[in-house]
């Protein structure tokens, strides 16, 4: 489908989430953080206001991104360019994912394991991209188990391990790391922070607004969309 390949050339905030290793042109990288330390709670019914830029083999894209939660399982994303038209957007929930490709005047209809066939599916599903863009540990766990692994990390279900660090109770950093070694990597900067892929992308974004919403999250598909594949 044609957003597939829309997104795999705008930065891809889905892409943070999704960290492929696809072969690219080398990128600044931070260098991956190593201690453990506890994770942070997730925030509901909120939106927020970032500005993204990304870095990598398919070049340099600067982005506007809305995000919008109303519970843990449930968010939109919609991003536009840095003169305010809008690119694509993201409904999510535990049942189905809906992406818009507002340039192509298409969506389609997925699961909530969407991927695209551009991004490898093998680091983080959709659900943590809000606890991603908000700072927050990607993985679902507590405190006592980070703490609890000490150097050796912690190991999630699937057997990779996560280690993280704590500055004054605020998470500083966090690694996930593979049989090769670290493989996606964030630090805190400012109100935002910096994602590294081993393969050498990087996205910087910083918050710019966030307020508390109690209003619900309305179809994000246009009238006279067509609908196609979430594939090629």
């Amino acid at each position: 489908m044609v957003i597939a390949r829309f997104l795999a050339r705008t930065g891809l905030v889905l892409a943070i989430v999704a960290a492929s290793a696809c072969a690219s042109a080398p990128a600044p990288v931070a260098s991956p953080p190593s201690a453990p330390g506890p994770g942070l709670p997730v925030a509901t019914g909120e939106q927020h206001l970032f500005r993204l830029t990304y870095d990598g083999g398919e070049g340099r894209a600067s982005l506007r991104v809305v995000l919008r939660t109303t519970s843990t399982d449930r968010y939109q994303v919609g991003v536009s360019d840095v003169a305010g038209r809008k690119v694509w957007a993201l409904d999510y929930s535990a049942t189905r994912s809906v992406l818009v490709d507002h340039r192509e005047k298409t969506f389609c209809v997925s699961g909530p394991d969407l991927r695209l066939s551009e991004v490898h599916p093998d680091e983080l599903p959709l659900s943590a991209l809000p606890r991603v863009l908000r700072g927050e540990l990607p993985i679902e766990t507590d405190s006592d188990a980070l703490e609890a692994a000490g150097g050796a990390g912690y190991l999630d279900t699937a057997g990779r391990k996560w280690k993280a660090t704590l500055e004054a109770g605020v998470l500083a950093s966090w690694t996930l790391s593979d049989g090769e070694g670290p493989s996606v990597w964030w630090i805190r900067q400012g109100d935002g922070g910096i994602l590294s892929r081993r393969g050498g992308e990087q996205y910087r974004w910083s918050r710019i607004v966030s307020e508390p919403t109690d209003e619900p999250l309305a179809d994000i598909v246009p009238e006279g969309f067509r609908e196609g594949f979430c594939g090629d």
